[in-house]
């Protein structure tokens, strides 16, 4: 079983495989405006030689040109293979990254504010919003 995961909510295109609930692609793109060429090249090969049985897509928080390639994409990708697909907080696959008790991811949301959640054991207990850096410190 493997699962497709993309994730546009940020300036990176990001693409993984996750089989057997490890991941055994991972790969990105930087830049704010090459989503659109970015996925289909890192989607290519990130599922050469695999049965892709599932998709997770990125919901955001983020940009929304970037947001709707990634999901149009990753929706598009399922309904062609007849497979499911879901949806996810970006911020909380950042998060699921991390071994502290008690932190708070953050991302640029461009006009000097930044998308973010507070997390305490590794669970979302705040979020996700949009503030400027000085509110959220």
């Amino acid at each position: 079983m493997s699962i497709l995961a993309i994730d546009t909510a940020a300036s990176r295109t990001s693409v993984a495989i996750i089989e057997d609930g490890k991941v055994v692609f991972s790969q990105y793109r930087e830049g704010g405006m090459s989503h659109g060429p970015a996925l289909p090249e890192l989607v290519s090969a990130a599922i050469f030689n695999r049965k892709i049985t599932e998709v997770l897509v990125g919901m955001g928080p983020g940009p929304y040109t970037g947001l709707r390639v990634g999901i149009t994409f990753a929706q598009t990708f399922a309904w062609a293979r007849n497979i499911p697909v879901r949806g996810f907080c970006s911020l909380d696959a950042i998060a699921a990254q991390v071994n502290e008790p008690d932190f708070i991811v953050a991302i640029d949301a461009r006009r000097k504010e930044i998308y973010w959640a507070r997390y305490t054991g590794g669970i979302r207990v705040e979020g996700p919003a949009v503030d400027i850096p000085a509110v959220v410190a």
